[in-house]
């Protein structure tokens, strides 16, 4: 037997993922520096969680580049 080729890999994998979790949908009017942060905001939280999260962001500084200069305290 031959070994399944990585595309047709992807595409099983895929398969099952899509029967078990639902897609999020994605706020298309962010920019690629906000999707980052929001992805930053997402990690073991829930979406509403992170949502929550990446809006208390924007008042909290100036600018983004005030973000990617900030230490962790």
């Amino acid at each position: 037997m031959t070994a399944p080729s990585r595309a047709a890999q992807f595409a099983k994998v895929h398969k099952v993922l899509k029967k078990h979790y639902k897609p999020i949908p994605s706020n298309a009017g962010r920019t690629v520096i906000e999707h980052l942060l929001f992805a930053c905001c997402l990690e073991n939280a829930s979406p509403d969680a992170a949502e929550d999260a990446f809006a208390a962001l924007l008042p909290t500084f100036f600018d983004w580049n005030e973000i990617r200069v900030t230490s962790i305290f």
